[in-house]
Formats: C-alpha cells, sequence, structure tokens
C-alpha cells in the first residue's frame, strides 16, 4: 500500500509554478522564502513491529523556510492537515515573518515528500510512521527546542510528538484539532495558546 494524495503524478515544473504563485499571492518577499528536501533515513524499523526485509531507507521531507534563525526572532515549526502541504498556511506567511523564523514541513507522503509504501496495520505503527519520521527530520534540521504547531490532523501528530519526545517541544500549540488529553496529564504544560497576530 502506497500513501496517495492530489500531489502524486504531477510534474516538477507545474509544482514549482503553483509554489511561485503561492508565494506572489503570500506577498512574501523571495528573498525570505526557500524550499528544499531533508533527507532522513527512516525504514519499516522505525515504525513496525514486525520491520519487513525489502525496506525503504533514504527517504525526504519538503521544508519550506521563512527567515533565518536569530535571537530575536523564536522559530516556530508548523505541520499541515491530512493530505495538505506546507503551503496551506500560506495567507499567514507574511505577518508570522515579522515575529518568527518559521518552518513549514509536509508530512512523510504528504505534499513534496517522498511516497514511501505504506506498512502499519495497527493506529500504533500509524502513529509511529508520522511521529518518528518527525523525529528523523528534527535530528537532521538540528531543532533543540521546537515550538510545535499543527492544524487538523498535524495537530494529532503533533499531540501524539510532544507526548512522546517532550524533551524537544517548548510548547505545542493546536489549530482546529481533534483529541483530548485527561485533565491531569503530564503533558499538559506544554499546551498553550499563543496569538500569534496581535501586535
Amino acid at each position: 500500500m502506497e500513501l496517495n494524495s492530489c500531489w502524486r503524478g504531477t510534474k516538477e515544473a507545474k509544482i514549482n509554478d503553483y509554489e511561485d504563485e503561492v508565494l506572489r499571492i503570500s506577498e512574501l518577499p523571495e528573498s525570505e522564502f526557500k524550499s528544499y528536501n531533508v533527507p532522513i533515513y527512516f525504514t519499516t524499523h522505525d515504525y513496525l513491529d514486525e520491520p519487513r526485509k525489502d525496506d525503504d531507507d533514504e527517504m525526504y521531507i519538503w521544508t519550506y523556510e521563512i527567515g533565518r534563525p536569530n535571537e530575536c526572532k523564536p522559530t516556530i515549526v508548523m505541520i499541515h492537515g491530512y493530505g495538505g502541504s506546507g503551503m496551506i498556511f500560506y495567507r499567514a506567511y507574511t505577518e508570522l515573518a515579522k515575529r518568527y523564523h518559521v518552518i513549514f514541513m509536509d508530512l512523510l507522503g504528504m505534499g513534496r515528500s517522498a511516497r514511501p509504501s505504506f506498512y502499519a496495520r495497527t493506529a500504533e505503527e500509524s502513529e509511529n510512521f508520522f511521529v518518528n519520521s518527525l523525529e528523523k527530520w528534527r535530528q537532521t534540521m538540528e531543532l533543540e527546542k521546537m515550538i510545535l504547531i499543527g492544524h487538523s490532523f498535524g495537530g494529532f501528530v503533533s499531540g501524539r510528538y510532544t507526548a512522546k519526545y517532550p524533551q524537544n517541544v517548548a510548547k505545542a500549540v493546536f489549530l482546529s484539532s481533534l483529541g483530548k488529553l485527561p485533565r491531569k496529564h503530564k503533558s499538559s504544560k506544554y499546551i498553550t495558546f499563543l496569538n500569534l497576530f496581535s501586535s
């Protein structure tokens, strides 16, 4: 089984054209934006209880970056919903760039990221696929403490990631996300609300 989306089969040149058009609409200066793939080593050993022998390994996660890291602008990582891409946040690019160094990533199997075969058979293995590939990406990006923001399914992934790797998350923000934590869950201290657009 393979993960699919409307992106699959679209020619690279066409996707680049779409990206350029979205960037134009966002009114963000081109010099402030870059997109690139981040190679990760990710196999079925990273998410299956019984890994396969015919394994994928060299994967990549497509990444969009606005601005540069500095002491005045904290870094935030934003994760899109199911079947989407970091490009869906384009209307927020200009405002976010004023206060943050922002990184958007396309979840593995979605957007412009690699399309590995998907062998998960349980909910736990499915969670591991997304959570552990996010962790591999974080390691490659050399991010220490992330402000992690997830929309919809991306919020679910962010929540599961925060529960598993709380040491890597400074704050977690959920936008229109499905899920519920027990009232006294130890990870609740990582849940906060950020008014991103206040002056």
